[in-house]
């Protein structure tokens, strides 16, 4: 798992951020924001100056997009669209929680490396003619 990935594991965890569905960023009427899973690591994205954050009435934007994150912050976590989409429908659809989001998060990256390394490894089993 990359270091932008860790971060957002942490993030997600942290009881920090409100969660909130179909937009990456909402503001009430009191001014609190409230995140969706993808928001929390745009949040992210913009502390480490790869996004802009621009606020129209109560929804947020970063970059241009208010409802999924611009090319830049999924090209800054390693993300792919169609693995952002899933983590999209996890926090919008399923209704799972950010520390249920988390944990997909950690077992995904998790059996993605795995795979890579047993793709990766020499297959010591094979014998040659």
């Amino acid at each position: 798992m990359n270091e932008v990935m860790r971060q957002w594991v942490v993030a997600l965890r942290s009881g920090e951020y409100r969660q909130t569905t179909n937009t990456l960023e909402f503001i009430d009427e009191g001014g609190s924001s409230s995140y969706c899973c993808l928001g929390v690591l745009c949040k992210l994205a913009e502390r480490a100056k790869v996004v802009e954050r621009s606020a129209v009435i109560s929804e947020v934007a970063y970059g241009h997009s208010y409802k999924m994150p611009p090319d830049e912050v999924l090209e800054w976590a390693g993300l792919s669209f169609e693995t952002a989409n899933e983590y999209t429908k996890m926090n919008d659809k399923a209704g799972m929680n950010f520390n249920e989001i988390a944990d997909k998060i950690e077992k995904e990256q998790r059996d993605g490396e795995e795979t890579w390394e047993s793709i990766a490894a020499p297959n010591t089993d094979i014998t040659t003619t």
